[in-house]
């Protein structure tokens, strides 16, 4: 009896971790979503997106396929080229490579106009570092000095920086990981 007691428990705690954590992320990021000025949001899902019925460009790939948004300009989809200025978004399957459900789980802005929490390129690197370790994101080197990466649960946040001028130079991108748990190789 004790045993199967324990097994119940451990079971309930188990999955009260684990639809915590998915509550924790998806909290996340619908208050990401609601500061920051893109047009279609992380996690969002599949049969919500309108990439065709609003033009956006498609940069395939392996497991991921990205949308750009032609106003931005046509991107050489021969040599992998966008234009200078664009928002990417990538869409995969998740939480998983193996499920079915695709969702937008990675955003890159490469447009100042933009905004994160307030924040855009040619910002403070530092002032934004800062608003994300008050929100609980950690950093962590990934060894690339020239570009700062935060992380919250399954949130990533990374951004290049100018040494120079310590501001935000080029690109943001939040990103939620995916697991692989078949690992398969795109």
């Amino acid at each position: 009896m004790k045993t199967k007691i324990a097994a119940v428990l451990i079971l309930m705690i188990s999955v009260f971790c684990m639809s915590g954590c998915s509550i924790g992320t998806k909290k996340l990021v619908n208050d990401i979503n609601a500061n920051a000025t893109w047009e279609m949001g992380l996690l969002l899902p599949e049969e919500e997106m309108q990439f065709s019925e609003y033009g956006y460009g498609i940069v395939p790939g392996f497991g991921i396929t990205g949308y750009y948004d032609k106003k931005y300009g046509e991107g050489n989809m021969e040599t992998g080229e966008l234009p200078s200025t664009y928002v990417l978004y990538s869409v995969t399957s998740y939480p998983d490579a193996m499920s079915k459900k695709k969702c937008i789980t990675r955003i890159e802005v490469h447009d100042p106009d933009v905004e994160i929490y307030g924040f855009s390129i040619g910002d403070s690197s530092e002032a934004f570092g800062e608003l994300l370790r008050e929100m609980g994101f950690q950093p962590y080197n990934d060894y690339n000095a020239r570009m700062d990466r935060f992380k919250k649960g399954r949130i990533v946040i990374y951004y290049g920086v100018d040494p120079d001028t310590q501001t935000i130079f080029n690109d943001m991108t939040v990103a939620v990981e995916t697991t692989n748990h078949c690992g398969i190789v795109f």
